[in-house]
């Protein structure tokens, strides 16, 4: 992207929520991102990244595809990071029990 252009949007998404998972990962020690994580506005969080909904978006990637249904490079990017591909144990909601 030349001139400061962006000309494919789903790429450009795509790398903001790379770099966001990998400061995550750096301060965390792991890429298992809490859904309600919302990126901060401090260091050393990369601006373009601030106020990113990083939990719920790697949750549409998991859940949904999004991004990822159409590219192995972007799904082996985000494996070779330590995301994970099947939500952790305790974190779905537990349907209620009738009777």
């Amino acid at each position: 992207a030349e001139l400061g252009f962006v000309f494919d949007v789903v790429d450009y998404r795509f790398e903001v929520i790379m770099a966001a998972l990998a400061v995550f990962k750096q301060l965390n020690g792991h890429a298992d991102v809490r859904q309600s994580f919302i990126v901060p506005d401090e260091p050393p969080w990369p601006r373009e990244c601030v106020g990113l909904p990083l939990g719920r978006r790697l949750t549409q990637i998991r859940t949904r595809g999004d991004m990822v249904k159409a590219s192995s490079e972007r799904r082996g990017r985000l494996s070779a990071i330590g995301f994970s591909w099947t939500p952790k144990r305790g974190r779905r909601a537990v349907p209620k029990r009738r009777g």
